[in-house]
C-alpha cells in the first residue's frame, strides 16, 4: 500500500465489533471489546489494521475514511460464508459538529448487511444530527470507544448563546443538510478561539451575509457587526 497523507491513518483503532452466525438458530451473535480488553491485543493503529486485511477497497476510498482527519476508529467485522465483511466508523467534524460516518473497507461489504447483523451500527446511522452535548452522540461515542469531544472547537464563554444558537440551527431536522449548513457552520468557524481562521475565512463568511439574511439566522447583527470589523 502506498504511503498515504491523510492525518486518520495515524489514529488507533479504537473497538471492534464482530457478527457470526449461531449454528444452531442461525441468529447474529455479537461480540465486541475495546482492544486494551483483551490481553493478546494491544493498540494497533488504523494504518496496521487495514494493512492487515486480506483484501481492501480502492485506495482513493480508503482514504475518504482511514485517512480522514478524525476521531479513532471502531471496526464492524461481519463474519459471513467464509469471509469476512468490514465497515469503519469515526467521528469527523462537519459544519463544526460531530458527524459520525461509516464506510466499507473491503470490497465486498454491503451496507444493509452490517445494518441487520448489528443493532449499535443501525441505532448510530439512524440518529438525528448530534451536538457536541446531545446524549445520543455521547453515549454513541462510548461504545464505540472514541472520545466524544476529540476535535471538539472551542469558543469564547461570552459567545455560548451565539454558539448554542447556530448549533442548533445546523441540526435542526426540519431542514435537509446542504451548503446552507456548512456557510451557517463558517461563522462558527470563525469565532472558534483554539486555532487561527484560514486568511481567506472572513471575506467568505462576508460573502455568505446575504444567505444568512435570507435564512433569518439567528443573532445576523452580531455577526454582521463581527464582520464589519
Amino acid at each position: 500500500m502506498n504511503e498515504e497523507q491523510g492525518p486518520g491513518w495515524q489514529r488507533w483503532v479504537s473497538s471492534r465489533h464482530r457478527a457470526s452466525r449461531d449454528p444452531a438458530t442461525g441468529e447474529w451473535q455479537i461480540e465486541s471489546w475495546r482492544l486494551h480488553e483483551r490481553s493478546n491485543s494491544g493498540p494497533i493503529t488504523v494504518r496496521a489494521y487495514v494493512e492487515a486485511l486480506p483484501d481492501r477497497i480502492y485506495q482513493d476510498g480508503l482514504e475518504a475514511i482511514a485517512g480522514s482527519r478524525g476521531s479513532d476508529m471502531a471496526v464492524f467485522e461481519l463474519e459471513d460464508a467464509g469471509e469476512v465483511h468490514v465497515f469503519a466508523m469515526r467521528c469527523v467534524l462537519l459544519a463544526q459538529l460531530p458527524e459520525i460516518v461509516a464506510m466499507a473497507l473491503t470490497p465486498r461489504a454491503e451496507r444493509q448487511a452490517i445494518r441487520a447483523a448489528f443493532p449499535l451500527y443501525r441505532e448510530i446511522m439512524d440518529a438525528p444530527r448530534f451536538s457536541w452535548g446531545t446524549p445520543a452522540y455521547r453515549t454513541a461515542c462510548q461504545n464505540l470507544g472514541i472520545d466524544p469531544d476529540d476535535g471538539r472547537p472551542e469558543y469564547r464563554r461570552e459567545d455560548g448563546a451565539l454558539v448554542e444558537a447556530l448549533e442548533n440551527w445546523i441540526i435542526d431536522p426540519v431542514r435537509p443538510f446542504s451548503t446552507d449548513q456548512m456557510h451557517v457552520g463558517q461563522v462558527l468557524e470563525l469565532i472558534r478561539i483554539d486555532r487561527q481562521p484560514s486568511p481567506t475565512l472572513h471575506d467568505e463568511v462576508r460573502r455568505q451575509l446575504p444567505l444568512y439574511r435570507r435564512i433569518n439566522l439567528p443573532f445576523l447583527t452580531e455577526i454582521e457587526r463581527r464582520i464589519a470589523a
